[in-house]
């Protein structure tokens, strides 16, 4: 065990009076996370720097509806209620006035007026215009014969009928975020329409001598109208946690604990490179010529290299926590009050990150080769593991969708920004990030022992 201790002991003295080393352990994924942070938004923001906002959204409503024949209705005027301000809250000019329940419109979250600037157009040419010149970010255009094919009245057949949403490339998720309110309130019509003619139909065949008389003549209009039942849009996690708390998307968390685990494996793979150096040197041959056992130079090796990678990711996360506070004003632990499990995944993803340098070099022969394939393997396990973009799409991919899954950045990443959330399902995570260093270094350490090029 002593002998372990001072390889170990060795190894950090030898980074840390390395001022190449320390500015690229320290200072490139600092810099690197607080550039993507800044870019993307959500440091020094609203909402404790929590969220890309994401409102106001330009919208042209063309109302072509013409109602039903046999009734009043016009479903047209629902979007023209929900998402142009100053149209009333009663439901459109077709709709009659409905009293809101006590308590019914304030609803908890954003509303979808703060969530979309609306206006109402006449003419759907014009409409198309303002978006192609970029006045809107999209146009939604409801057909004449919207409420009719819906299905509302008596003698209103039910039939398929589509919604024209006329949107920017330029801004892909605004408009993606208008095409989900078209076909939200869309669906909810249908919903509704589909839920009152169910039960007048059960209520024709077990009362059918009311209907017969004529006297019963139910209202559902006000059901649709937004005066009664107002529409909010409210932030979730994943797992269906509310935002409400301040908790949410923050650049800084995602990147800086992307890029500190991504150079973290940098530094593994150059710590464990040193051995090909030592070997250049004569050092190798003649610390394996001592009663040094091989395994007992590659635990010390290993467990140097670990507390590097500890002591590395520590720092970083207290300079992304400090500038996270200095942007807020207040003190902001981005990633969590969950200290233990935040320690836990630190020592897990450290520990993945050395074996990955003992496996690397366990395999190349020189430093050279170390530096070239040790670099090509980590970038594309962090292109991979979601360092530079978000690979939840391609887990979704049959076979290649399975990669991520054997990146160490995946699992650190995912980790830490779950407990960022406020979660603390990581249990996995720190279990897989565990088995892929032992297995990693295992495998390292037995192509260590079978090179030729080494003396015994």
């Amino acid at each position: 065990m002593r002998k372990i201790l001072i390889i170990a002991g060795k190894e950090l003295y030898t980074t840390y009076t390395d001022l190449n080393a320390l500015l690229l352990m320290l200072l490139t994924p600092l810099a690197l996370a607080l550039i993507i942070g800044f870019a993307l938004g959500g440091l020094g923001g609203d909402s404790n720097g929590s969220d890309i906002p994401i409102a106001d959204i330009p919208v042209g409503v063309v109302n072509l509806d013409e109602g039903s024949s046999s009734t009043d209705v016009n479903y047209g005027s629902v979007f023209v209620d929900l998402l142009v301000p100053g149209e009333g809250s009663s439901g459109g000019d077709a709709l009659p006035e409905c009293e809101a329940e006590e308590d019914s419109a304030n609803g908890q979250g954003v509303t979808l007026e703060d969530l979309t600037e609306g206006v109402r157009l006449d003419d759907p040419a014009e409409a198309r215009r303002q978006v192609d010149s970029g006045d809107l970010i999209a146009a939604i255009i409801i057909p004449a014969d919207f409420t009719e094919r819906i299905g509302y009245g008596q003698n209103d057949p039910v039939e398929p009928v589509s919604l024209e949403v006329y949107a920017t490339a330029a801004a892909p998720i605004s408009s993606q975020v208008v095409r989900s309110i078209a076909e939200g309130i869309a669906t909810q019509i249908a919903v509704g329409t589909i839920a009152i003619e169910s039960n007048i139909d059960a209520l024709v065949a077990e009362y059918p001598q009311v209907f017969a008389s004529g006297d019963f003549d139910p209202d559902f209009n006000c059901a649709f109208t937004n005066a009664y039942a107002p529409l909010s849009v409210e932030q979730e996690t994943l797992s269906g946690e509310s935002q409400g708390g301040g908790l949410g998307f923050n650049p800084l968390v995602y990147f800086g604990a992307a890029n500190a685990i991504f150079f973290m494996m940098f530094t593994a793979q150059a710590g464990a490179n040193d051995i090909l150096r030592e070997q250049r040197q004569w050092t190798l041959q003649r610390l394996l010529i001592s009663p040094t056992p091989r395994i007992q130079i590659m635990l010390g090796k290993l467990v140097g290299t670990f507390l590097t990678c500890v002591f590395q990711i520590i720092i970083l996360f207290a300079a992304f926590t400090l500038v996270a506070s200095i942007a807020d004003g207040e003190l902001s632990l981005i990633f969590g009050t969950n200290w233990g499990a935040i320690i836990l995944v630190i020592l897990a993803a450290a520990l993945a990150a050395a074996g990955l340098g003992t496996l690397i070099n366990g395999f190349v022969r020189t430093p050279e080769q170390g530096n070239v394939i040790g670099s090509s393997v980590i970038v594309l396990m962090g292109l991979l593991g979601g360092t530079f973009f978000s690979v939840g799409a391609l887990t979704e991919i049959p076979v290649l969708g399975v990669l991520p899954f054997f990146t160490i950045t995946y699992w650190g990443v995912d980790a830490l920004t779950t407990l960022a959330a406020g979660e603390s399902g990581i249990l996995l995570n720190v279990v897989l990030l565990v088995a892929l260093g032992a297995v990693m270094f295992a495998v390292g350490l037995w192509a260590f022992n079978t090179r030729e090029d080494v003396a015994s």
